[in-house]
């Protein structure tokens, strides 16, 4: 059976509402609390908020069940770079691509992304490349994402309608 909701031990979430999902991350030990070793986080429209679990596996496993009911609910519409997905319903734009001065891990490339949310303080994310290469290719597939998303509602929604509005429209590929 499909559902809609995601929980976890505290909370439960609407899969509509989640517009992104971060990696599962540890919990620096003299920061623990009530036994929560790991984490990772998820915004919505209204902010980010935290799942909290006891271990790294039980933390996994529910990051993946949230990615799949994501998928699910919301197909031909995640961006996905390493572990962490955007619903590109929520994104409102995104930056050139940038050279980091001090990388790390490795990383050297890197462009963000603004995502419809109201929390200010939450609502700019940013990705991370091991090269310039690597960064204009997952640019230019949230790019394609954004594109056939909205591609297909346009086309959907002017059924029958008379297109002349839309002759002006240029594209601008990446």
């Amino acid at each position: 059976m499909n559902t809609v909701i995601f929980s976890t031990t505290f909370d439960s979430y609407n899969i509509m509402h989640i517009i992104y999902a971060g990696a599962v991350q540890e919990i620096p030990k003299e920061k623990r609390k009530n036994a929560m070793s790991h984490f990772f986080r998820i915004l919505t429209r209204q902010g980010v908020a935290f799942c909290y679990f006891k271990g790294g596996e039980s933390a996994r496993k529910a990051r993946i069940q949230l990615e799949t009911m994501m998928e699910s609910a919301k197909p031909n519409q995640l961006f996905r770079s390493g572990s962490e997905v955007i619903d590109v319903e929520s994104v409102i734009s995104y930056g050139r691509i940038i050279k980091l001065r001090n990388s790390e891990d490795g990383k050297s490339h890197a462009f963000t992304v603004i995502l419809n949310t109201m929390s200010e303080r939450n609502n700019q994310l940013s990705f991370s490349f091991k090269s310039e290469e690597s960064a204009k290719k997952a640019r230019a597939v949230l790019w394609s994402i954004m594109e056939n998303f909205y591609g297909s509602k346009m086309n959907h929604s002017s059924e029958g309608k008379n297109e002349s509005a839309l002759d002006d429209v240029s594209v601008v590929q990446p």
